[in-house]
């Protein structure tokens, strides 16, 4: 975090982000777009939506997921020096996720015209996962999803790909909570670019 947060303040701002990306990914040839890119990573990970991003909402961009326990030793380590080795990581990390991003924004794009062709919104789209009226999609009507969009996954792989989902996307509940899920909301900021 300290590469970021470059003014010791304990909390990185979109500026940090912005700034700092575009130095470790220098020379880039479209700053604008990095810029846009950078915005909507941070606003994806600043899940309390204060304007910064704090040690947690930083971890949960820069450590794994998955793995919550290895993530909670490598953020709670106390040395203070990054090797070069880990700041060609970060590096890859950033580039991957603005890459992830683009395309991401790219389906976005694709699923809109798609619906608005079909003279449908996001909201006629929520509504035909959640088939029960209930204006949240739970971990099962997601997990459904996925299976027919996966068919012949494993269902272990299709739980891990929502709760991913969730984790990201879910600002209100906490990881093992039994209602965690994607309200009506956080479906239509999930897919408005």
């Amino acid at each position: 975090m300290r590469i970021f947060d470059t003014r010791g303040r304990g909390v990185i701002s979109l500026s940090d982000f912005q700034e700092i990306a575009q130095d470790l990914l220098a020379p880039c040839s479209n700053p604008y777009l990095l810029n846009s890119q950078t915005y909507q990573i941070f606003k994806r990970f600043d899940k309390d939506c204060d304007g910064y991003l704090n040690l947690n909402e930083f971890s949960d961009f820069i450590l794994p997921i998955i793995d919550e326990r290895a993530a909670d030793d490598i953020a709670n380590r106390s040395d203070q020096r990054v090797s070069q080795d880990a700041v060609e990581l970060l590096k890859r990390l950033i580039k991957t996720q603005i890459t992830v991003n683009g395309s991401h924004e790219f389906l976005r794009g694709r699923l809109r015209k798609s619906l608005e062709k079909q003279y449908l919104t996001l909201n006629d789209a929520f509504k035909s996962i959640d088939m029960l009226d209930r204006g949240f999609l739970n971990m099962f009507d997601i997990q459904d999803m996925l299976s027919e969009f996966k068919q012949g996954g494993h269902p272990s792989e299709i739980a891990q790909i929502a709760d991913l989902l969730v984790t990201l996307y879910d600002r209100q509940s906490t990881n093992g909570s039994s209602a965690r899920g994607i309200s009506h909301w956080q479906f239509i900021e999930m897919l408005t670019p």
